[in-house]
């Protein structure tokens, strides 16, 4: 799943490509999404909200998106040859000469302004780890009532707390500052995940350039991960086989090394 600064980049490359222009046509292969309303409305900007893309329109509607797995969005020139096929399109923006389409995003839904605040996902986001400034302050209370009981490794990962961590991030965070991603809050404490998460801030940070794509530099060199997709294979720091398992309460597959993660 594509993580927050994936998104971020998305995000920032559709704004640069037709924010500030009229949507001239739209097209869809879901029956349900209206997207000609938007014809002759301009759009205002894109942005990114964790791993969710919104598309802000002069008219106050914003078109959501949340790729998960299998979504992207393109940018082409038009009459260029597009990189997927047409079935594959979820929803194709053109603004004259140049377009954009979003190709088997799950998620894909226009909004007006108000079902954009009260959305029940997007309302409930926490702050986006790639806000500037951070809000540390939100980010610690929500720690703070999640409950002792959780483990960091599902702090990291809910999005309630803080938005655009995803697993690669969760792994590679909890490694740099030591922590077990099994280990419960009551344990480790709540400064432990506070830097856990600027951990993974400052990562993610360092990855917002265009060239990146998932090729992305945790402080090893690109494309070398600390730990993520690593199991069994030796610890960067000590040698030790990365473990790996499926746990918590997404059962995503974490990855840790025993000795610098106990």
């Amino acid at each position: 799943m594509p993580e927050g600064d994936t998104i971020w980049r998305t995000a920032r490359s559709l704004d640069r490509w037709i924010g500030g222009r009229t949507v001239t046509a739209t097209s869809s292969r879901d029956c349900r999404l209206r997207l000609t309303v938007l014809e002759g409305d301009c759009i205002a900007r894109a942005r990114s909200v964790g791993k969710h893309l919104l598309v802000h329109m002069r008219s106050g509607r914003v078109l959501h998106s949340h790729m998960m797995m299998s979504g992207s969005w393109h940018c082409y020139a038009a009459g260029a040859p597009w990189r997927r096929p047409p079935s594959a399109a979820v929803a194709v923006i053109e603004t004259g000469e140049r377009l954009a389409v979003c190709y088997d995003a799950p998620v894909v839904e226009l909004l007006s302004a108000e079902g954009a605040a009260a959305h029940p996902v997007l309302s409930a986001l926490g702050s986006d780890i790639l806000d500037v400034p951070f809000d540390e302050h939100a980010v610690r209370s929500q720690i703070t009532v999640a409950g002792d009981h959780r483990s960091v490794g599902d702090l990291l990962l809910d999005q309630k707390i803080v938005a655009g961590i995803g697993n690669i991030y969760r792994c590679e965070a909890l490694f740099l500052v030591g922590l077990h991603p099994a280990a419960r809050l009551a344990v480790a404490g709540v400064p432990s995940i506070e830097r856990a998460i600027l951990a993974a801030r400052e990562l993610m940070m360092g990855n917002l350039s265009p060239s990146t794509g998932f090729d992305r530099d945790f402080g090893t060199g690109r494309g070398q991960a600390w730990v993520y997709r690593r199991a069994g294979r030796p610890c960067r720091r000590c040698g030790t086989p990365v473990a790996s398992a499926q746990m918590g309460q997404w059962l995503r597959r974490a990855y840790w090394c025993p000795l610098c993660q106990r």
